[in-house]
This record gives C-alpha cells, structure tokens and sequence, in this order.
C-alpha cells in the first residue's frame, strides 16, 4: 500500500510565512493485536527564491561600461542561467556572469561595455 500527501504551493507559502523554513511529515499506521507504530518521517525544506536588484535606476554614459547586480536569494540550488532582459548571446556590448552560490543566495551581473 502506497500513501501519498499532496502539498499545495498556496500551503507552503503559508507554511514559510509563518516562520518555517523545514517541516517534519509523517506517515504512521498501527499494527499487530498489541498495536505496534509503524512510521516514517521526511523532512523538506522550504525556499522562497526571490531576486532584487540594489539600485533599481541608474546613469549609464557611453564612454563608460556599466554593470547591474541582481542578488537571487532563497534558492536552494546554483541556478542554471540567469536571464536578462533585454540581452543578445550574439551582441558583443554584453557580458553575463550567473555567479556562484553562496548558502542560498547567488549574484549575477550584466555587464554593458561601452
């Protein structure tokens, strides 16, 4: 016999609203004339990725490069690739760095050469 507990987003949401960040789920039937527990327990973590950019507006000049910062947090996991918009893969003006995870957080730049 196979059990099998569905967990909603909208419940984890709530779940990491109110502060957690792990909880214990637990199966558990009762066996034999004398009952007997039979359990078992799996832990999940809860992420709630969100990402943000230190100054959201910005002079850029022509004859200077310019970099933009967006700082990813509560992810659980190196990101595969970070995705600018607007950006070209065949423009030589850009240059993307998806940087590396730290705990849950990851900062990728975008870099505009002038």
């Amino acid at each position: 016999q196979t059990a099998t507990l569905t967990i909603s987003a909208a419940k984890l949401l709530e779940l990491h609203g109110a502060g957690s960040t792990s909880v214990d789920f637990e199966c558990k039937i009762l066996v034999g004339s004398t009952p007997t527990s039979v359990t078992a327990t799996q832990t999940i973590s809860i992420y709630s990725p969100s990402a943000s950019i230190a100054t959201p507006a910005a002079d850029a000049f022509t004859v200077l490069d310019h970099v933009i910062s967006c700082t990813l947090t509560g992810i659980p996991a190196q990101g595969i690739s970070v995705a600018w918009d607007p950006y070209s893969t065949t423009a030589t003006h850009f240059d993307k760095n998806d940087g590396t995870l730290s705990g849950t957080s990851q900062t990728a730049t975008l870099t505009i050469s002038a």
